[in-house]
C-alpha cells in the first residue's frame, strides 16, 4: 500500500515546487526564524527613486570586455564622479556631464578597493582636498585629487 502512494506523493511534490512562489521556496510556508527573509524586515514603499541615467563611457565600454580577474565600480559622490576599475586600471569620469573620462595605469597589482579620504592638514599642497586611496592584492597607494572637479589628475 505505502509503494503505490510513493508515485503520487512525488507527484504532488514535484507539483508543489513548480508552483511555489520564491518566499515560499526560500522559507517554511512564508514563515521564517531568520533576519532579512519576511516582509516584516523591509520597508513599504519606495525607497529608491531613478533620478537620472548617465550612460557608461563608450570608450569604458570596450575596456570592460577586456576583464581578466576583477571588475568594480561605483560613485565619488563628493567629486560627482563614477568610477570602475578592471583589473589594475583605473577610470574615472564626470558622472553629471559625463565626460572628462581619466584612465590610470600605473599600478601593477589587481585593485581590490578604493575610497576618497580628506588628506591631513598640511601633508599636501593647499590645492589638494581629497586623496584616492587604491588597495591592491600587494599594498595600498594614496593618488592626489586637486579641488577641481572639473579636471582629474593622478598621479603617485
Amino acid at each position: 500500500m505505502a509503494s503505490s502512494a510513493i508515485p503520487s506523493v512525488s507527484l504532488q511534490l514535484e507539483h508543489l515546487r513548480e508552483t511555489a512562489d520564491l518566499g515560499t521556496r526560500m522559507t517554511q510556508s512564508g514563515t521564517v526564524g531568520v533576519s532579512g527573509l519576511g516582509d516584516r524586515y523591509y520597508a513599504r514603499g519606495r525607497e529608491f527613486e531613478l533620478l537620472k541615467t548617465v550612460p557608461i563611457p563608450l570608450e569604458l565600454q570596450q575596456q570592460m570586455q577586456q576583464t581578466r580577474s576583477r571588475f568594480e565600480m561605483g560613485l565619488f559622490p563628493e567629486i560627482a564622479h563614477a568610477w570602475v576599475t578592471i583589473d589594475c586600471d583605473i577610470f574615472m569620469w564626470n558622472y553629471e556631464t559625463n565626460d572628462d573620462l581619466a584612465y590610470f595605469d600605473g599600478i601593477q597589482n589587481t585593485i581590490v578597493k578604493i575610497s576618497l579620504a580628506r588628506p591631513k592638514t598640511g601633508v599636501f599642497q593647499a590645492h589638494v582636498h581629497w586623496v584616492l586611496v587604491v588597495a591592491t592584492d600587494a599594498k595600498s597607494r594614496s593618488s592626489l585629487k586637486p579641488c577641481s572637479k572639473l579636471t582629474w589628475k593622478m598621479r603617485l
